[in-house]
């Protein structure tokens, strides 16, 4: 989860914020599923993150649950399609995609850099696996790659894994990509 905390002040999230904002990345959109309650008191309304403004800023989006429980997003796809009119209305070209529970440091600006060079549709962050078993890899997407890096197969939770190569889980494409 996005709210785990992390060295007694930190949560998970605050991580891939913090290279987001280092990216100069100012309009965010969180979308939640659980304890974002949490998280929503973690985050205030961004002021921290110098978020807290009239162009752009940080949107948190709760699932909308019903009495009966119902309401729950059935995956980030589905979170994504309850929430579009956020995409729609938002002015910027590209959007980076990215787990919240994750503690990691990357430039997001050297991913752009890369996307634009490339002429990539999507880009995908993948890492080799190596030290990992097979059980663990199960549980991961799974890429293959030509000789010019361009993904030509990725399983999603594969029962038999061919490879190590594996997806990080963040994905840098045009908005107008996502939307469609």
């Amino acid at each position: 989860s996005s709210a785990v905390p992390v060295a007694g002040k930190y949560r998970a999230i605050d991580f891939p914020l913090s290279n987001l904002i280092n990216a100069g990345v100012t309009n965010i959109g969180i979308l939640t599923q659980y304890s974002y309650r949490s998280l929503v008191d973690h985050l205030g309304s961004g002021k921290e993150w110098d978020l807290d403004r009239r162009q752009g800023g940080l949107f948190i989006f709760p699932p909308s649950l019903e009495v009966d429980g119902k309401g729950w997003y059935k995956g980030t796809a589905d979170s994504i399609y309850h929430n579009i009119e956020f995409l729609k209305k938002s002015k910027a070209e590209y959007v980076i995609l990215l787990m919240g529970n994750c503690v990691y440091k990357m430039d997001f600006r050297r991913l752009y850099k890369y996307h634009i060079e490339k002429n990539a549709d999507i880009t995908v962050c993948t890492r080799h696996m190596y030290d990992y078993s097979e059980e663990e890899l199960k549980r991961m997407g799974i890429v293959t790659v030509d000789e010019n890096n361009k993904i030509t197969d990725l399983q999603e939770k594969p029962l038999t894994p061919g490879a190590d190569f594996a997806s990080l889980g963040i994905y840098l494409m045009k908005k107008q990509i996502l939307i469609n």
